[in-house]
């Protein structure tokens, strides 16, 4: 369903600020750059600001919310049929897919990360809420019947590859597809990601 025209000035206004942030970041470093500068930079109020991130280190390295809602929306959607590593390479790669961010700006953002290691601990935490949200609906798939453990599991391992992915992406400058580079990686797991009692072959 198209999202409404509130939620989508709401996002173009996340956007800006993300624009504004990666943008002062990059050429002044991010201690030089101030939640003020991000602001005025994106001709917007610092309380307008705090509207969407805590911070600007949220801003550089935090997951979009609307993002996550897709993740989850995409894998309740999945045919039960699909295993859980299954329905979640499939969710991961339709998602990444589908993202309408820049990807020169997408670049831009996990490269700052990657070299800032305050930052690094920061995105790594976001990707661990969003793993903490995604261990519900998948342990639901089937009447909720797997082991209480094979859910978080598959999520962790799952998530560290797409994430390993997107730095592996990034490292390579944007050079390679990020859908083949997130695919790869979930084809290392996808062997070995499967339920207890099932034949190891």
């Amino acid at each position: 369903m198209r999202p409404s025209l509130r939620e989508r000035k709401k996002q173009a206004t996340r956007k800006t600020f993300r624009r504004s942030a990666v943008s002062l970041v990059t050429q002044h470093g991010l201690g030089a750059v101030t939640v003020e500068a991000i602001a005025a930079n994106a001709d917007l109020s610092p309380r307008t600001f705090f509207n969407y991130f805590s911070s600007k280190e949220d801003a550089l390295c935090g997951l979009d919310p609307n993002l996550v809602r897709d993740m989850l929306a995409a894998l309740v959607a999945r045919p039960l049929t699909e295993t859980p590593a299954e329905a979640l390479r499939a969710m991961l790669i339709d998602v990444l897919a589908g993202l309408d961010e820049d990807h020169a700006e997408l670049l831009d953002r996990l490269r700052i990360i990657r070299s800032n290691p305050t930052l690094l601990v920061r995105h790594v935490a976001s990707w661990a809420e969003v793993e903490r949200q995604l261990v519900v609906p998948l342990s639901e798939r089937g009447g909720g019947s797997m082991s209480g453990w094979y859910a978080p599991l598959v999520v962790a391992t799952t998530l560290v590859a797409a994430r390993l992915a997107m730095m592996s992406w990034s490292e390579h400058e944007g050079s390679i597809s990020l859908v083949e580079e997130l695919a790869s990686h979930l084809d290392v797991l996808a062997a070995g990601l499967k339920q207890p009692g099932e034949e190891w072959r």
